[in-house]
C-alpha cells in the first residue's frame, strides 16, 4: 500500500480534499484506505476482542463521516 507514514498521510489528505470537493470515488477510496489502516490497528490493539473489531471500526468510520464538515487542512502536517 504505502511505504511510510508520511506517504499515507499525503495519500489521505489528497483523497479528503477531493472528497470534500464532491469526488464521490476519492471519498470511498478514503473510506476504504481508512478502514484498511484502521482494522489492522484494532486488531493489533485488541488482539483478544477480534470479534469486536468490525463493530469499532465502523464506528470510526461514521464518526468521521458525520465530522467530516468540520475538517481544516492547516490541521494537517
Amino acid at each position: 500500500m504505502h511505504n511510510t507514514q508520511k506517504d499515507i498521510e499525503e495519500e489521505l489528505k489528497s483523497l479528503w480534499v477531493h472528497s470534500d470537493l464532491s469526488d464521490n470515488l476519492c471519498y470511498k477510496q478514503l473510506l476504504s484506505e481508512m478502514a484498511y489502516l484502521l482494522r489492522a490497528f484494532l486488531r493489533h490493539l485488541l488482539p483478544d476482542h477480534l470479534n469486536e473489531v468490525e463493530d469499532l471500526l465502523q464506528e470510526c468510520l461514521l464518526a468521521a463521516h458525520l465530522k467530516r464538515h468540520t475538517y481544516e487542512e492547516s490541521g494537517w502536517i
